[in-house]
């Protein structure tokens, strides 16, 4: 309530303004009473300021009462919001503990009060205090989210979903803080406090046995290391299980007598049910983690919001650096151009690479920029780390008075530890990381195509139908990587492939006639725009699709 906290900031300065005005009427009364000569009741002067010094005291002491009635209801009001005052304040831990992840991941303080204050104005206004109260704390949760998305890396975006989600059950008193050790450090008993009822080398290992003695140990927990020791087939079977978690549900609980009382998805708590697969199933506990954030708080905190540039810069000012953190296969300087040609800066963008001797040059044009307006991009500011503290005393020094309004700053590093601190607390930063999956793959490449690439082509029903299969077989290559020796980075015999590589002509709209394969390199975003270009061109220019120059320029060139 943005209205009632500047007036109770009001109030403070009316208080405080009364009780000056009492002071000096009483000091004023004194005064009098000690020159006053004669008989005081004879004294007029005297008697009349008496009377006006009493009639000013009862209308202050009426604005005083009124204060504190006002007072009450505003922190009445403020009370209500106590709960978002809480969950905001829990929230910041988990980016505070970020940094000792990577270097990069460093926020400020402020940075993160005025996400607070853009989640205010973008929560739905509702008139019951209890739904705004939701309202606010679902809105600054998911603004969060996205905010410090954009600048984790892939590999880090589930570990920051499943601290949003423990920190959220944490201050809620939903989740157990010993819980909550045990999935993270597990064990750490050196001896079995029992020996393994099993025999040696049977499927239940020492150390899955040192689990859940660990585990047995948990107020949640007690006489679990007993139910396994009894029931040894039931938990070979979640062992051994393809969908462990399914199993473990499923699983029936009984009592001392024998008796099925529960089973173990209505015993346990999705967590908790976490914790005993960490000790049998270990392997499962990633996908098992994303279906805990699914439930606790969403699926929208397991699906990265797609890379938008134009929303980075439309949040950043002239006094906000905006950091792209380098990654493989990214190429932040086509984004960056793309985006200064959309925004008229195509012509006013001065890019220049860091290295020995180009500190004076980086420092000139960033001081000319902001006086002109213009953009500077410095790129590879991790290989001049000389420069970097240079490079914070600029942007310590920049504010709205002194800097163009149109003035940005755009740096590209690999994580270093000599990257400036202020920087990285106080700006924008990005990762543009080729997405994982090829749903996802699928989704960036598209999220790049605008409308009027897609109605371009003078044939757009080939065109739109050879894209997706370029867009697919972008996706299939980055997929495909990831495997390794056992993906595309093999030669396969003509019969052992043919299957293979009929499918992929069926999806892809690609021809091959090579018998055997080579060791691809990496199919870029570059690579991508590239093709999606000549494939438009192809498409224009020849009457009849020319299958063997899309095969060779997309697959092969």
């Amino acid at each position: 309530e943005p209205k009632l906290e500047a007036q109770r900031e009001q109030l403070v300065l009316d208080d405080a303004a009364n009780q000056k005005a009492l002071q000096e009427i009483e000091d004023t009364i004194l005064n009098l009473l000690k020159t006053a000569k004669g008989n005081i009741l004879d004294d007029e002067v005297l008697i009349k300021s008496l009377n006006q010094s009493k009639s000013t005291s009862d209308l202050i002491g009426e604005k005083v009462k009124q204060s504190q009635k006002t007072k009450a209801f505003i922190a009445k009001t403020r009370d209500r919001y106590q709960s978002v005052g809480f969950h905001v304040s829990q929230l910041f831990f988990c980016i505070a503990d970020l940094a000792s992840v990577d270097p990069m991941y460093q926020y400020s303080l402020e940075w993160y009060i005025n996400l607070f204050n853009i989640a205010i104005d973008n929560a739905e206004k509702d008139k019951d205090p209890v739904q705004r109260t939701k309202n606010l704390n679902d809105t600054f949760t998911y603004t969060l989210y996205v905010n410090v998305c954009r600048s984790l890396f892939a590999k880090d975006k589930l570990l920051f979903s499943f601290l949003l989600a423990t920190k959220i059950m944490l201050g809620q008193g939903s989740l157990e803080q010993e819980n909550l050790t045990y999935l993270l450090q597990g064990n750490i008993a050196m001896d079995l406090d029992r020996p393994n009822p099993t025999k040696s080398g049977s499927w239940l290992t020492d150390k899955m046995w040192g689990e859940i003695l660990a585990l047995s140990k948990l107020k949640s927990f007690q006489g679990i290391d007993k139910d396994v020791e009894a029931n040894l087939p039931k938990y070979r079977t979640i062992f051994e299980a393809v969908d462990a978690e399914l199993t473990l549900q499923e699983m029936i609980i009984v009592d001392d007598s024998g008796r099925a009382v529960s089973t173990g998805k209505d015993r346990y708590t999705i967590f908790e049910r976490l914790c005993i697969l960490r000790a049998l199933r270990p392997d499962v506990c990633v996908p098992v983690i994303q279906t805990f954030i699914t439930e606790e708080i969403g699926e929208t905190f397991i699906d990265p919001p797609p890379f938008d540039l134009m929303t980075c810069y439309k949040e950043s000012n002239c006094t906000t650096p905006l950091v792209f953190v380098l990654t493989p296969g990214a190429a932040p300087m086509d984004e960056l151009l793309k985006l200064a040609d959309e925004v008229g800066f195509s012509d006013k963008l001065t890019s220049m690479s860091l290295g020995q001797g180009q500190g004076e040059k980086a420092e000139h044009a960033i001081h000319e920029a902001q006086h002109s307006g213009k953009w500077v991009c410095l790129e590879n500011c991790h290989l001049c780390v000389s420069w970097m503290p240079t490079l914070e005393r600029i942007c310590e020094e920049l504010s709205p008075e002194r800097v163009e309004a149109h003035f940005r700053l755009w740096l590209t590093s690999n994580p270093s530890k000599a990257f400036p601190g202020f920087v990285l607390q106080n700006g924008v930063k990005m990762t543009n990381e080729p997405p994982k999956g090829i749903k996802a793959n699928l989704a960036g490449s598209y999220y790049t195509i605008t409308e009027e690439f897609l109605e371009s082509s003078s044939r757009p029903r080939e065109f739109k139908k050879l894209l997706f299969g370029l867009c697919f077989f972008h996706a299939l290559i980055l997929e495909r990587r990831n495997f390794g020796a056992i993906g595309w980075n093999v030669r396969f015999r003509k019969s052992a492939r043919s299957s293979m590589i009929e499918s992929c002509e069926n999806l892809c709209v690609l021809r091959t006639s090579k018998p055997t394969m080579e060791v691809p390199y990496g199919f870029s975003e570059p690579d991508r725009d590239i093709s999606r270009r000549q494939l438009r061109q192809f498409l224009d220019e020849f009457a009849e699709i020319p299958w063997a120059a899309l095969q060779y320029m997309v697959a092969e060139a």
